[in-house]
């Protein structure tokens, strides 16, 4: 077993990660402990190869260091632990030392068991026999002895199999014991209260075994009555069992209902674990694609994007330009965009199937590499639940959609999505830049704007694109051409207002400066600053831009002036859009204003003049 796999294993089946434990001697060590401060049950080394493996299993120890592949403690020097490395034990006697050295943890040393039967790894003449668990010397007399208990809590308590290995007893034996007492009811007055982690039937007292059955009889009669979370975990690991429901569709209402109505007034992560279980229970159970498309509803959303970006013909210009939208921000801001909707939007579709049918190391490469690629995630079914899995008839694969799918082997399944690239924003964001700039220099329309870096074949494709697009427009109006040349000036004055109308405010200053660029500038006061400014920014907003750029102190000139740093961002951020094709300033951890490093040279050639 990999260390990743055995991490993976232990977060998903009890909710507990690995943390660093002081020890002089070997500071690389790493354990699992109940809770902070208490002394771990299983310690190992990472930086070892094979990995070193510790487990404390009390008084079992010694029988299990017999067994092939275990011996002698690596860490330790009392006979309380058993020593073992990954990859020198299976898989499944690694899951179960790691289940038996967990639940002794819980209970302090002792088992919970009668006996307790390993099966050896490889065949051997050696007659290997069940081995006797130490008891617990003293318990807690329950209010109620099982003495006392109603018959079929009896029955089911005493149909516990203590013969079952570790990796399977706790799980099994509570799904069989929940078949027992599906139908249960009960009507207990003396309500206790319980504390425990992935409770189960074998480990309550009578008093709190008859509390819960009488909760969970007023909860299926619609009476929900305030609880210990620990009650209401152990109801919903019966209906991911299929506990007390006539089918899966059943149980998934039932989960549902306890969703929406009282997740709520449980511990903060009642609700993150119901919603990842509620995607595990459709799977699991194969529940029809309606049900998946409620329960997988932002997984669907995210994937519709990336298929109608992958499939452009099947879609219209409108439902393309809306899945850019939705990944990028751009068009937020683009003025071309704003002042003609329609034929940007018709123009960006022909540019994007211009992309995709490059060949497959230039079109389809572009999109895995800088928008969005597939990856595969592994997963445990019910993680962090009392679930005693059943393999299902054709658990093959499930498609939720046509670009997320899902394969079983075993308790794990395997997600196969598209998943966004860390910079997919900023790079939609440059390729929307470079379109918009290509399509102003191929139709003469509005101010220049600086070349964002892109692959050179998609640079060659936005320009085919648009040449495409120009011919689509000539064709569509051919037959209603009519060359009259006595309205030639009218045509130059309609093109003149076209373009007035692209330009911006912040073109219009840039037209202006190169008009006054012919006479010598005006000799510079003195007193006024030499730095470097942008025409797009007034005086505050330029000092601001200057600041960050140079970590010089802003905060008193921003008091003075009774500015405000999130309103000058945003002001900032709108006005060199047109040039920068993005936001410039964002805010970090601490909540301070700080430039954005993707686009820092470019703004220290505009304010520092630094080339």
């Amino acid at each position: 077993m990999e260390l990743e796999t055995l991490e993976k294993l232990i977060s998903n089946k009890y909710g507990l990660t690995f943390t660093a434990i002081t020890d002089d001697s070997n500071p690389s060590l790493v354990g699992l402990t109940l809770k902070t401060g208490q002394a771990p049950f299983i310690v190992l080394d990472p930086t070892t190869n094979p990995v070193h493996v510790d487990a404390r299993c009390f008084s079992f120890a010694a029988a299990i260091q017999d067994f092939p592949g275990f011996g002698a403690a690596f860490f330790h020097h009392d006979d309380q632990w058993v020593g073992f490395t990954l990859t020198n034990v299976s898989d499944r006697a690694v899951e179960n030392i790691i289940d038996y050295a967990f639940k002794a943890a819980i209970n302090l040393g002792h088992s919970a068991s009668q006996q307790y039967v390993v099966l050896p790894e490889q065949d051997t003449d050696n007659q290997y026999k069940a081995q006797p668990i130490p008891q617990p010397s003293h318990r807690p007399s329950p209010q109620t002895t099982r003495s006392a208990l109603p018959k079929q809590l009896k029955d089911a308590l005493a149909a516990y199999d203590y013969t079952l290995l570790p990796g399977e007893r706790r799980d099994k034996n509570f799904y069989l014991q929940g078949q027992m007492l599906a139908d249960y009811k009960d009507n207990f007055h003396n309500a206790v209260p319980l504390r425990r982690y992935f409770p189960t039937y074998h480990q309550l007292s009578p008093d709190q075994l008859r509390t819960y059955f009488t909760w969970r009889t007023k909860l299926r009669q619609g009476e929900f009555e305030p609880v210990s979370d620990s009650y209401a975990y152990l109801y919903l690991y019966e209906l991911l069992n299929g506990i007390g429901v006539s089918s899966p569709a059943a149980g998934y209402q039932q989960l549902l209902i306890f969703k929406q109505k009282y997740a709520s007034q449980f511990g903060d992560h009642m609700q993150v674990n119901l919603d990842r279980w509620l995607h595990d229970y459709v799977l699991y159970y194969r529940l029809k694609h309606q049900v998946a498309n409620q329960v997988f509803a932002a997984e669907i959303s995210a994937d519709r994007d990336y298929h109608i970006l992958l499939h452009p013909e099947k879609y219209s210009a409108e439902e393309l330009i809306d899945a850019f939208s939705h990944h990028s921000t751009y068009l937020k801001h683009c003025r071309l965009y704003q002042k003609s909707t329609e034929h940007f939007t018709k123009l960006l579709k022909v540019v994007w199937q211009t992309i995709l049918t490059l060949p497959n190391d230039q079109g389809q490469k572009y999109f895995d590499q800088h928008i969005a690629s597939q990856k595969m995630s592994t997963n445990y079914f019910f993680a962090k639940a009392v679930f005693y899995f059943r393999p299902q008839q054709e658990m093959a694969e499930y498609s939720v959609d046509s670009v997320r799918r899902y394969r079983f082997k075993g308790r794990q399944y395997y997600c196969f999505s598209l998943l966004a690239q860390p910079n997919e924003r900023q790079n939609l964001n440059a390729f929307l830049h470079e379109v918009d700039r290509l399509v102003r220099h191929n139709f003469n329309l509005g101010h220049p704007l600086k070349p964002r870096w892109l692959p050179a074949a998609i640079v060659d494709a936005i320009n085919q694109g648009i040449h495409d697009y120009q011919r689509q427009l000539q064709e569509a109006h051919q037959p209603k051409i009519n060359i009259d040349l006595g309205d030639i000036e009218q045509i130059r004055q309609d093109a003149a207002a076209t373009q007035e109308s692209l330009i911006t405010d912040e073109e219009r200053q840039a037209v202006r400066e190169e008009e006054q660029a012919a006479t010598p500038p005006a000799p510079t006061p003195p007193s006024q600053s030499q730095e470097t400014d942008s025409a797009a920014l007034d005086a505050d907003q330029n000092y601001f831009m200057h600041a960050l750029l140079t970590g010089t102190p802003w905060k008193d000139y921003l008091k003075q002036h009774h500015l405000m740093a999130s309103i000058m961002a945003d002001q900032i951020n709108e006005a060199l859009f047109d040039e920068i094709g993005d936001d410039v300033i964002e805010f970090d951890e601490n909540d301070q204003p700080v430039i954005i490093e993707d686009y820092r040279p470019d703004l220290e050639e505009i304010f520092l003049n630094k080339e």
